[in-house]
């Protein structure tokens, strides 16, 4: 989410495109108490910054914020002598671990609740597969370098599959949470050495049933052993489903009942 602080400084004359032109923001006291589009309410979506407007010949400074939908909310005027526009710092979000059996749409409920961004990306020493970009998929480092980083406690949580070790960097955590939510797929042995380093840190269990979770497998191109591998591991994985912070099902069909679970779960932390 792009604050006003970085428009001031990046580009003056788009500041005053959002003031005067696409919110025809008031420039007097009187004109502010007429205008219909401005909301007096304290409930608000994402905010994305906060500006203190000051109306010169009133001496008043108008506080109102910008939100998600790019649209004004009044919060107040007060009497003063503030002259100069500044944005609030945003906060620190919360991190989201997904866990849950292969094929149980974990990482799709992810990409869709938070977008591809906020990802938290795992650093692996597995080889790139086809189309896979590093940075992007995963940062993709050789065993000696992946050795070093944990010497150097750099990582938050590590974990092993398939004779590849995985891991997911604190300074990459920290980085998507700076700005508001971020989500990341693991499993719950991770998740439990994350909180320990990240305390603001929630699990949401995805799970769909058995024959779900193998439909789903076949229907996007698991090869068998891996299908029957990772089957054999689901009442395993299904033993944490009550450890959770928050339980998900998610019915083969009907992803978007799930993502508005999740959607929900994120609101109720705010």
């Amino acid at each position: 989410m792009e604050t006003l602080t970085k428009i001031i400084k990046t580009d003056e004359e788009r500041l005053n495109l959002i003031r005067n032109l696409v919110f025809d923001l008031p420039k007097t006291y009187d004109d502010f108490l007429s205008l219909d589009n401005l909301q007096q309410s304290r409930t608000f979506s994402v905010i994305s910054a906060i500006e203190e407007l000051t109306i010169s010949k009133s001496n008043f400074v108008v506080k109102y914020v910008l939100t998600e939908d790019r649209r004004p909310h009044f919060l107040s005027i007060e009497k003063g002598n503030i002259s100069t526009t500044w944005s609030k710092p945003d906060e620190e979000g919360t991190l989201y671990c997904l866990i849950g059996a292969s094929g149980s749409g974990k990482t799709t409920l992810g990409y869709m609740t938070f977008g591809k961004k906020k990802e938290v990306i795992s650093t692996t020493t597995r080889k790139p597969r086809k189309n896979e970009i590093d940075g992007q998929d995963y940062f993709f480092v050789n065993p000696r370098c992946f050795a070093e980083m944990y010497k150097k406690g750099k990582y938050a949580e590590i974990d092993s599959y398939n004779n590849n070790y995985y891991g997911i960097e604190l300074s990459e955590i920290q980085d998507k949470t700076k700005n508001g939510d971020a989500y990341a797929v693991v499993t719950y042995e991770g998740y439990k050495q994350i909180k320990k380093l990240h305390p603001k840190t929630k699990s949401i269990f995805i799970y769909s049933s058995f024959r779900d979770t193998r439909k789903q497998m076949v229907e996007r191109g698991d090869p068998y052993w891996q299908i029957s591998k990772r089957l054999d591991l689901y009442e395993k994985d299904m033993e944490n489903k009550n450890k959770c912070d928050y339980v998900v099902e998610n019915h083969l069909g009907k992803l978007s009942d799930s993502l508005e679970q999740i959607q929900e779960i994120v609101k109720e932390n705010k």
